[in-house]
């Protein structure tokens, strides 16, 4: 078993592809290209930035659509605490998976 600390769920190739478009977009952003499409549609630059800014912080919000039934089992894990030692256990339900 590898001890490695950083498990990359993706190839390299994926890795290295995505690395490449964002910085792409970013030297497009820093070029002016970006400004440059959206000035041509008649968008002021301010409404720019609030549109790249509003992008940044809506990817940081996941709002779930909605909820999947399992069909198979889950395990929960749950913690309980007795005089200060914290002990997981694991519970086997059928519900629906809580998004958080």
């Amino acid at each position: 078993m590898s001890r490695k600390t950083i498990y990359f769920h993706h190839s390299f190739l994926v890795f290295a592809v995505l690395l490449f478009v964002l910085l792409a977009v970013l030297a497009l952003v820093f070029v002016g290209a970006v400004s440059i499409a959206f000035e041509g549609v008649g968008v002021t630059p301010f409404f720019i930035l609030l549109i790249l800014v509003g992008c940044l912080v809506g990817s940081f919000i996941n709002s779930p659509v909605f909820k999947l039934k399992t069909k198979i089992p889950m395990i929960r894990d749950q913690f309980a605490t007795w005089f200060g030692v914290t002990t997981a256990f694991h519970k086997l339900s059928m519900e629906k998976p809580s998004l958080q």
